[in-house]
């Protein structure tokens, strides 16, 4: 029984997005316990997924597994050759600019939610370099590496993965202003969503990485930086050089 369970298991992961199983055993039967991402349950039997019957009751969705999903993006994905003519010196000037603004977004974040003061020295120091690269100058003297040898879709899938961030932000502005999000607002971010997880998939392939694994570590990295609980003396006061080896063992 055991191994007809694991059998069952491994067919059902190729097509749906449960994110755990467990079984009964009935009059000799095995029926499949399967808890879908949403939090419906539903009890399957061997002839419901073979008939790929993947639809929960409660999302009303094809439960898609990720490595579906990736064979779709993938054919929707551009092909970059890889003599393409980049403006390096100003790509890494944007991209610093995004790293700077990034920075001080964290640093309101913290402060907002962790309860973390700004700190006011390195705050200076940002808008002196902004300042710098405004004017569409380098604070160093950047000179590209050979990119020979990189992976262009990596390259894709990170910058892709950053501009959509931006239209996340564009409707967080919107929904500031306004005082609440509208329900096209709503529609704006869940699309922006679809995006972000177009290029994560990219990103995945590229990477060799299991999103299930990347989940796992990053539920690990989490424990052994709050215990059970988060406090906001452990999210300011990180063990980074302990979560740098849990990822480094992992990963």
């Amino acid at each position: 029984m055991k191994s007809q369970f694991n059998d069952m298991v491994g067919l059902v992961k190729g097509n749906w997005k449960c994110k755990s199983f467990d079984h009964q055993e009935t009059s000799g039967h095995i029926i499949l316990i399967c808890v879908c991402e949403c939090g419906y349950t539903r009890l399957m039997r061997r002839s419901d997924f073979m008939k790929e019957r993947a639809t929960c009751k409660k999302c009303k969705l094809p439960n898609m597994s990720f490595a579906k999903y990736q064979e779709g993006v993938k054919r929707t994905e551009a092909i970059l050759p890889h003599d393409m003519g980049f403006d390096f010196p100003l790509l890494y000037v944007l991209l610093r600019q995004s790293v700077l603004i990034s920075e001080l977004l964290d640093q309101y974040k913290k402060c907002l939610f962790y309860g973390r003061a700004m700190d006011q020295e390195k705050i200076a120091k940002w808008r002196e370099e902004m300042q710098v690269l405004n004017a569409g100058n380098s604070p160093i003297e950047y000179v590209p590496g050979d990119t020979t040898g990189m992976d262009f879709r990596l390259i894709h899938s990170v910058l892709g993965a950053i501009t959509e961030t931006g239209e996340i932000t564009h409707t967080l502005i919107k929904g500031l202003s306004q005082g609440h999000f509208k329900p096209e607002d709503l529609v704006n971010l869940g699309e922006e969503l679809g995006d972000c997880e177009w290029y994560r998939a990219i990103m995945y392939d590229v990477l060799g990485m299991d999103e299930l694994k990347v989940r796992e570590v990053n539920l690990a990295k989490l424990k052994a930086r709050y215990g059970d609980k988060f406090t906001s003396e452990k999210a300011i006061n990180r063990d980074l050089d302990a979560e740098l080896k849990l990822l480094k063992e992992n990963l």
